[in-house]
């Protein structure tokens, strides 16, 4: 184990989200313990929903705090070949990459069940309370789970690990992208301005979809269907893959300045404007399927109804915002 103040800073995080998760898996179930009785019902309920907006903040901080962390351990990892934070992420490989899905899973999954509790406190009826209560002890597991795989990496021995670099001999041979780097290469985007081109175009793509989508209906006119959305979230879906890649062969060695270091770890960690870009992608990329999963939802009432329906369209709408912004600083770091 590699001990500096970054590594205490994430156990204390990964510690504090563990109890948290078990305080919102006992919250959880108690609430669905007490659904007969509405007044117990809507006070376990409240608590319940602190506790995730708490347990959301804090994986929301460790969550950039990983890749800080990453950053931390170069100069430890050195003689073992580690030259940046692509190079930490190879030792124990499975581990890490583990982690980086699991950590925003967990947040995505904690901000849909909040944005359905906001969506029930605006709605005469709750639609969503039993949802909502049902899910709650499982995320709560998926919490935890995420929160002791961390604490089980950064106890790990990361020493006596060959590791290798982000940068591939066939990018010095040919001064092209590497068909080792990206599946873009072999679709056919092996030059950086094919990669940019397919990059801000599916993105401007998504950005116009959304905000499409998110304009109120017309008077008397009929608002649009849920398949719709979802071509549009799979459009989005489909631009997150693209951006991971266009990150990795275009944007991270422009903005570096290094043409041949392909690292989107220090990307994040030298241009801190990029790793609001990359977080702006990720809820643009992501928002869009959870407002099409909404616009299936009926509620019980008219009101509850329109609620959801203008949940909907604000998400959307925010969605589009995101992408947009994080176009726009891409952009400015790579002129």
């Amino acid at each position: 184990m590699i001990l500096n103040v970054w590594t205490v800073t994430a156990f204390f995080l990964a510690g504090v989200g563990f109890v948290l998760a078990i305080a919102m898996a006992v919250a959880g179930a108690r609430a669905l313990a007490a659904a007969g009785d509405r007044e117990r019902a809507s006070d376990r309920a409240h608590l319940l929903g602190l506790i995730v907006a708490t347990l959301a903040l804090v994986r929301a901080l460790a969550w950039p705090h990983f890749y800080w962390l990453l950053e931390s351990y170069v100069p430890a990892l050195a003689t073992e070949g580690v030259m940046c934070a692509y190079g930490v992420t190879r030792v124990q490989p499975e581990l890490v990459l583990a982690l980086q899905w699991a950590k925003p899973a967990v947040l995505v999954l904690l901000g849909g069940w909040f944005v359905l509790a906001v969506v029930d406190r605006r709605s005469d009826t709750p639609t969503f309370r039993r949802l909502r209560l049902f899910s709650s002890v499982p995320l709560a597991l998926l919490a935890m789970g995420e929160c002791a795989l961390e604490a089980a990496w950064l106890a790990s021995d990361k020493l006596d690990h060959e590791v290798s670099c982000c940068t591939q001999l066939a990018d010095l041979v040919t001064g092209r992208v590497s068909q080792n780097v990206s599946p873009l290469a072999l679709a056919g985007l092996d030059a950086p301005w094919k990669t940019f081109t397919a990059y801000f175009v599916l993105g401007g793509a998504v950005v116009a979809a959304a905000r499409a989508l998110a304009r109120p209906p017309a008077s008397g006119g009929a608002p649009p269907s849920a398949l719709a959305r979802v071509a549009v979230a799979l459009l989005a879906l489909a631009f997150l893959v693209v951006a991971q890649w266009a990150w990795l062969d275009a944007v991270a060695p422009r903005v570096l300045g290094l043409p041949y270091h392909h690292c989107l770890y220090e990307v994040v960690t030298r241009a801190p404007m990029m790793g609001v870009a990359a977080l702006a992608t990720i809820f643009g990329g992501v928002a869009p399927a959870l407002a099409a999963a909404l616009s299936f939802a009926r509620g019980a009432t008219p009101e509850a109804a329109a609620v959801i329906a203008d949940a909907v369209r604000r998400i959307e709408r925010a969605a589009a915002v995101a992408l947009a912004a994080s176009l726009l600083i891409v952009v400015v770091h790579v002129a």
